[in-house]
């Protein structure tokens, strides 16, 4: 999955996280940067409310990972939201244990 938005580049690669994406205990989320950003990845459940926060710090321009340890969600569906700068994406995951 890539989208560009307004100058944006978010690459997730990996486990192809996105919607739909089964994992199980742990996933890579990859994902490039055309400019330095803070970046926040929050996993919600079906009510909308935030479980885990994957990351939440600044990230220089290039490409970067960061490990999703499922481990600790319970099977089931769950929301994840990717914000960087003003671009926002949203997916579906499901995690099975």
């Amino acid at each position: 999955m890539c989208s560009v938005f307004n100058g944006w580049l978010f690459a997730v690669h990996s486990y192809r996280l996105g919607d739909g994406t089964v994992c199980n205990t742990s996933a890579t989320i990859g994902f490039e940067l055309k400019q330095n950003a803070t970046v926040t990845i929050t996993f919600c459940n079906v009510h909308g409310q935030a479980l885990k926060v994957c990351t939440n710090q600044y990230f220089t321009a290039g490409k970067h990972q960061i490990i999703l340890d499922a481990g600790q969600l319970a099977s089931g569906t769950y929301f994840y939201t990717f914000t960087a700068g003003g671009y926002q994406s949203s997916g579906k995951v499901v995690v099975v244990h």
